[in-house]
């Protein structure tokens, strides 16, 4: 495979981040691998993990920074698409460490130890901030559309770009993912 191919598959899954898609993507514009086949998400996932790209100089530092970042992102999830409710459900922590959820019939998400809460449409806004306000090209970018998105894509955001979010008392801090 040669250097421009390599560096098209990193970019082209930052932007589409689904390793079918970008296989589509490129096999369409009449890329193959280096033995005249069309690209599987199987190969994209592959030359996406594979760190002698990085090592050979093929992808700049904050390229694989980024993308390695997508990945864990999408990693931490498991292998089984999760269906989640809440757009920070599973990023969201009490001050006291406990995870928050939003309980059934509820419109907070809540503590089960120390019984903190905050409600969902505060916390959905100021994560939407923080992305907005983040200084981040890239994030300012995606959200650019946000009222458009559907909640799969405005989640597909907040996972990739969010490592975790805590809520204490009346403050929430928000930390990003470094994207070079």
């Amino acid at each position: 495979m040669n250097l421009s191919m390599i560096l098209t598959v990193f970019q082209t899954y930052r932007r589409l981040r689904k390793f079918k898609t970008v296989a589509e993507h490129l096999n369409a514009d009449g890329h193959r691998t280096a033995n005249g086949v069309e690209l599987s998400g199987q190969s994209v996932a592959r030359i996406l993990r594979d760190k002698t790209h990085l090592d050979d100089g093929l992808i700049p530092q904050e390229l694989w920074d980024e993308v390695q970042a997508i990945l864990a992102a999408r990693e931490r999830g498991g292998n089984a698409k999760r269906r989640v409710a809440h757009l920070c459900s599973g990023l969201l922590r009490c001050g006291c460490g406990q995870a928050m959820y939003v309980p059934t019939n509820s419109k907070k998400y809540v503590c089960q130890k120390c019984r903190n809460k905050i409600a969902k449409d505060d916390l959905e806004a100021i994560v939407y901030e923080n992305l907005r306000l983040s200084g981040n090209k890239q994030i300012v970018e995606m959200i650019q559309s946000w009222r458009s998105l559907s909640f799969a894509q405005k989640r597909e955001i907040v996972e990739s770009s969010v490592q975790n979010i805590i809520a204490e008392d009346k403050k929430v801090t928000l930390s990003l993912f470094a994207f070079g």
